[in-house]
C-alpha cells in the first residue's frame, strides 16, 4: 500500500497503512494545506468518501458518506491540540464497503466548518488523498438493459449455502463434511459454495493454516482438506441429491509461492525495480496482471478443469470488480461451451460485470442498511430506496444475492447477533422474500454465535440446531412461491402503505397467481399499524402461524418487537 506524499503534510493515519476492518484514528493539522481553518474556533467537520476503480476523476468520489450541508455529529472532529483534530473511524463501516475493501484506491477529504464556507483542502485547493494504490481514471463501461448472460434454469428458485470445510467438522475434511449432505438437501439447499479448497501459499502466510484466498495451485487439493479423490467422491455424492456445486474462484491474486510467480513472474504486477507486488495490504498474496494474454488464457484453462474433470456448476468469484471485466466476459463465453454454468460476482456496484459474465452479484449495500436498521442508524426508508436503485441499475435477468453473514461478515465484522441482536430472524425473513437470491453461511442454521477464525482452525459448534426448522421453512416458502423466485422467474416488488408506524415495513411480491405480502417490525418496541392495502384486499394464509388473515381497509395489525409475518394470497374479499 502507497501513502501520500503531499498529503502526509496535513493528515496521518494511525496505524499507518490500516486494514479496512481496523480502529483508526485520523490527525488533520489545520496549519498545514491551503490553512484556511488554521485560526477557525468553532466546530469542524469532516467531508470524506472513496476513490475507486470506477471514479473517472479525482474529484469522482463514490461512497461519500454525507450530504455537503448535513453537519452530523458523528463526522464532528475533536479538537486535540494546537491545529490538530481528530476522528475515530473504521474504513469498512464509515463507508459501507466490505471488509475486503474492494476497489477503493484512494480515501478522499476535505475539512470544512459547519455551513461549508470555509474549507481546509490542500495548497492550490486540491482534495485531500491517502492512496492504497495509484488510480487508474478510464471510462467505465456501460451497462446493458437486458443481461446476455445465460441463467441456467435449476438457479431460479435456488438457496445458496456457503460451505468453509475447516472449521465445520472437527476434522475439517470432506469425508467428514460429506455426512452433513442430507441433512442440507432436507432443508431444501440447492447450491453448495464451496470456499477455495485448493492448497494455501506458506510464503508471507497468515496465521497457522493461512488464508483460503492465498491459493498455491489452482488445479490442485489443499491436503488439509483430502485429496482430490475425495472430493470428486463429495462432489459426486452431492449431485446424486440434487444440489449444484459452485467453486470460489480466486483470479485477482495469488499466493507467493504459486508456481506461476517462479515460472511466470511476468504474469504478476511488478514495481519500478520489477519486484512482485501485493494488492493493497493483503500481504499474504501477489497481484496477477491482467495484461498477460497467457495468464488469462491459463487462468480460464484452470476453470474449465473443475467443470470438466470434477463436474463443478459455476464459481463464486473473489473481488471481481479487481479483474477486467474483458476477463470474465471472456472466461464466460469459454466455460459456457463446456456446459451452461451459474456465476456470482463479489462486486455491488459494477453492474456492467452482469452484461455479459455474472448472473448475480453481492447485495452489500443491502446488508450494511439491515446492520444500520438494527442499530437504530436507519429507518425502513433505505429499504425502498435501495430497491429503487436496485430497479435503476440491474440488467434485466440478473439480481443480487441477499445474506446477513458470510464467511467476510463473520470472522471480521460480527456474529448475526453482534450485528443484528434479537432482529436477527426478521432479517433474514427479509433476505428471502426481497428481490435476490438468499444465502445461508456454515452454522447460521445452527445459531453460529462466535467470530470464527481465518487463519486457524476453530471448528463450527453444532450442539444447537433451533434455527434448522426456521432456515428450512424459508427456504420452502421460497421454492414453493413463484413470487419469490429469483431474477425475473421471480414477482414485481410492491411497497405497501401503511399508516400508524414508521418501523413497520410491508410490501408484496406478485408472479402470475401467486401473491406474497411481507409485513415486518423492524424495531424492539411492540407497533399497531394499518395497511393502506387497495388491490391486497383479501384472504390470505400466514406462512409460519398456518392462520388465516383477512385484509380489509379497517384491519389494524399489531406486531410485537422483530415480529414478522409472510401472507400467502388465497382469494379475494365477498362483496
Amino acid at each position: 500500500m502507497a501513502n501520500t506524499s503531499i498529503t502526509e503534510q496535513i493528515i496521518s493515519l494511525s496505524p499507518d497503512k490500516p486494514s479496512f476492518d481496523e480502529d483508526v484514528i485520523l490527525t488533520y493539522d489545520t496549519s498545514k494545506g491551503n490553512r484556511e481553518l488554521e485560526n477557525f474556533k468553532k466546530d469542524i467537520y469532516i467531508h470524506t468518501g472513496l476513490l475507486t476503480n470506477q471514479s473517472t476523476h479525482a474529484q469522482d468520489w463514490k461512497n461519500v458518506v454525507t450530504d455537503w450541508n448535513e453537519n452530523k455529529a458523528e463526522l464532528k472532529m475533536k479538537k486535540v491540540g494546537d491545529h490538530l483534530f481528530e476522528f475515530h473511524f473504521r474504513i469498512n463501516d464509515l463507508y459501507n464497503i466490505p471488509t475486503t475493501g474492494g476497489n477503493v484506491t484512494a480515501l478522499a477529504f476535505v475539512f470544512r466548518n459547519t455551513d461549508g464556507t470555509i474549507i481546509g483542502r490542500e495548497k492550490g485547493n486540491q482534495d485531500i488523498f491517502y492512496f492504497y494504490k495509484k488510480p487508474s481514471f478510464k471510462k467505465n463501461p456501460k451497462t446493458i438493459e437486458v443481461s446476455q448472460t445465460i441463467e441456467p434454469d435449476w438457479a431460479k428458485k435456488a438457496t445458496i449455502y456457503e460451505v468453509n470445510i475447516r472449521q465445520y467438522t472437527p476434522e475439517g475434511t470432506f469425508n467428514s463434511f460429506d455426512k452433513h449432505l442430507p441433512r442440507l438437501r432436507k432443508m431444501g439447499i440447492e447450491i453448495l459454495w464451496f470456499m477455495p479448497i485448493q492448497p494455501i501459499g506458506e510464503k508471507n502466510r497468515k496465521g497457522e493454516l493461512g488464508s483460503y484466498y492465498s491459493i498455491k495451485n489452482y488445479t490442485e487439493i489443499n491436503p488439509e482438506f483430502g485429496n482430490m479423490k475425495d472430493f470428486k467422491a463429495l462432489i459426486k455424492k452431492a449431485k446424486e441429491l440434487g444440489f449444484k456445486v459452485i467453486l470460489d474462484w480466486v483470479a485477482n491474486h495469488s499466493a507467493w509461492d504459486n508456481i506461476w510467480a517462479k515460472e511466470n513472474p511476468d504474469w504478476y504486477k511488478q514495481d519500478e525495480d520489477g519486484n512482485i507486488v501485493a494488492p493493497y495490504d493483503w500481504e499474504d498474496v501477489a497481484d496477477l496482471d491482467f495484461d498477460s494474454t497467457e495468464m488469462r488464457r491459463a487462468m480460464i484453462d484452470s476453470m474449465a478443469f473443475w467443470i470438466n474433470e470434477i463436474g463443478m456448476d459455476g464459481f463464486r468469484c473473489d473481488v471481481a470488480g479487481e479483474v477486467e471485466v474483458e476477463f470474465w466476459e471472456e472466461a464466460r463465453e469459454e466455460l459456457d461451451k463446456i456446459k451452461p454454468i451459474w456465476m456470482i460476482a463479489e462486486n455491488s456496484d459494477q453492474f456492467w460485470l452482469l452484461n455479459k459474465a455474472f448472473n448475480a452479484n453481492y447485495a452489500w449495500s443491502f446488508h450494511s442498511i439491515m446492520n444500520k436498521i438494527a442499530n437504530g442508524q436507519e429507518d425502513v426508508s433505505a429499504v425502498f430506496e435501495y430497491i429503487d436503485k436496485l430497479k435503476a441499475n440491474f440488467p434485466e435477468g440478473t439480481y443480487p444475492m441477499q445474506f446477513i453473514t458470510n464467511h467476510d461478515e463473520n470472522s471480521w465484522a460480527g456474529t448475526v447477533r453482534e450485528r443484528l441482536g434479537k432482529g436477527h430472524k426478521a432479517f433474514a425473513v427479509m433476505c428471502f422474500t426481497v428481490p435476490g437470491i438468499p444465502l445461508i453461511y456454515s452454522g447460521q442454521e445452527a445459531g453460529l454465535d462466535k467470530r470464527l477464525k481465518f487463519f486457524e482452525k476453530d471448528e463450527i459448534d453444532w450442539s444447537g440446531q433451533s434455527l434448522v426448522p426456521f432456515y428450512t421453512q424459508l427456504i420452502n416458502l421460497k421454492t414453493e412461491n413463484e413470487a419469490l423466485w429469483n431474477g425475473i422467474a421471480g414477482g414485481e416488488f410492491l411497497r405497501v402503505a401503511l399508516t400508524g408506524s414508521e418501523k413497520i415495513i410491508s410490501f408484496a411480491r406478485t408472479k402470475n397467481n401467486n401473491k406474497i405480502l411481507t409485513i415486518i417490525n423492524l424495531s424492539d418496541e411492540t407497533h399497531s399499524t394499518r395497511l393502506e392495502i387497495k388491490r391486497h384486499e383479501g384472504t390470505y394464509h400466514e406462512y409460519f402461524s398456518n392462520e388465516e388473515i383477512i385484509l380489509s381497509p379497517k384491519k389494524i395489525l399489531e406486531l410485537k418487537p422483530w415480529e414478522y409475518r409472510v401472507l400467502i394470497f388465497k382469494n379475494d374479499l365477498e362483496i
